[in-house]
């Protein structure tokens, strides 16, 4: 499921090429409810939000995603993302300059922290060991595919993925699996549009 920004610009425009391709990749692969647990109720394949930010609450700070449409009350405009039950993947740049890149200042670069919430369980279902190595060769390919983006590099451990962020340690404790990759957003136009609401893309 991808929950879409309206009319995205600038830099939200890589964030939603991301979320698209992401999607693609893997939403219908990974809602196969395993052999282990026929039980279990059917699941989106993952959750791709849209830029999310890091606030501060009650002297903690979280990830959350801002969406005025989930509620009438602004106190509730923001939700915490960091949960473990459904696949996501969560898209920040709080920690990175956006920066001058070519063409007297017409084109921008930064950082991605791409942040992957997966249950080992769901995304490869007929692997017998740990198959976080898996995942994460297999989200870094479909991440290459993308124009004028570059994997920077991945990380593990979750002290390294979150700092100060508040987070619950189950969230790596198999068969759950967190890890970040870094991308180098190497280019992207302050004048980009994408003029479309693809809150309900099903493709």
């Amino acid at each position: 499921m991808i929950i879409a920004k309206i009319n995205p610009v600038e830099l939200d425009v890589v964030v939603a090429r991301i979320q698209l391709v992401l999607h693609k990749a893997f939403d219908a692969k990974w809602s196969i409810i395993p052999p282990v647990a026929p039980e279990t109720v059917k699941k989106n394949g993952i959750i791709c939000y849209p830029r999310c930010y890091q606030t501060i609450r009650k002297g903690h700070k979280y990830i959350e995603h801002f969406d005025s449409a989930e509620s009438n009350d602004y106190n509730l405009d923001y939700s915490d993302v960091v949960d473990s039950e459904e696949n996501r993947v969560i898209i920040l740049n709080d920690d990175y300059e956006i920066v001058d890149a070519t063409d007297n200042g017409n084109y921008k670069s930064t950082y991605l922290d791409v942040i992957f919430l997966v249950d080992l369980n769901r995304t490869h279902p007929n692997v017998l060991h740990r198959a976080d190595e898996e995942v994460r060769a297999e989200v870094v390919k479909e991440l290459e595919k993308i124009p004028n983006v570059t994997v920077y590099k991945t990380v593990r451990k979750l002290n390294k993925i979150f700092g100060d962020i508040k987070y619950d340690s189950k969230i790596d404790m198999h068969p759950s699996h967190c890890f970040k990759v870094v991308l180098h957003v190497d280019r992207f136009s302050k004048n980009e549009i994408l003029p479309c609401d693809f809150k309900n893309y099903t493709n």
